[in-house]
């Protein structure tokens, strides 16, 4: 499958898929201007420093929700379920640090469909910690939610990036 992904957008844009080019866009996948349209400020190069520690996280979570048994005692349950809750709030958190950091320009946040999609991720797995929700049999189907969130950790591995980037720059072209 990737091999043909490869020859596809190699096709497409008579280039190699993992060539560098411009598309000319202000905004970047996160919402944020691109350097030289626009100065930095401070907490969005601190969330770009710390991007990383997120992507952690997001597998850290994933590991907890794997660790889930049936036959687990109660204080088990009870400390993976504090877990979820505290990977919940943190990511909540990053999202508006995210927002925050871009407040001179937020239109350009709501346009990204990376941060649509991150707030969405984090509007339903907030959703999903309260308790009438999170004691009923829809629970387990909302969970895929919390999972979904691991397309950032596929972002963060370079040549996965630039594939993606250049398979979605193919299809607008």
């Amino acid at each position: 499958m990737i091999t043909n992904e490869l020859g596809s957008i190699s096709g497409d844009s008579k280039r190699s898929a993992f060539a560098t080019r411009s598309m000319g866009l202000v905004v970047d996948s996160e919402g944020w201007r691109a350097r030289g349209a626009t100065a930095q400020n401070w907490l969005q190069r601190v969330y770009r420093r710390t991007s990383l520690i997120w992507v952690g996280a997001i597998i850290a979570d994933i590991a907890f929700q794997a660790t889930r048994r049936a036959d687990m005692s109660t204080a088990q349950a009870t400390l993976l379920d504090r877990a979820e809750l505290g990977f919940t709030l943190a990511f909540d958190v990053e999202l508006v640090i995210r927002f925050v950091a871009n407040l001179p320009h937020w239109r350009d946040f709501v346009r990204s469909e990376r941060n649509l999609l991150d707030l969405t991720l984090a509007v339903v797995t907030s959703v999903i910690q309260i308790p009438l929700i999170k004691a009923s049999q829809a629970y387990a189907w909302f969970t895929i939610f919390q999972i979904g969130r691991c397309y950032r950790v596929i972002l963060a591995i370079p040549n996965m990036r630039r594939l993606l980037v250049c398979q979605r720059a193919a299809e607008v072209d």
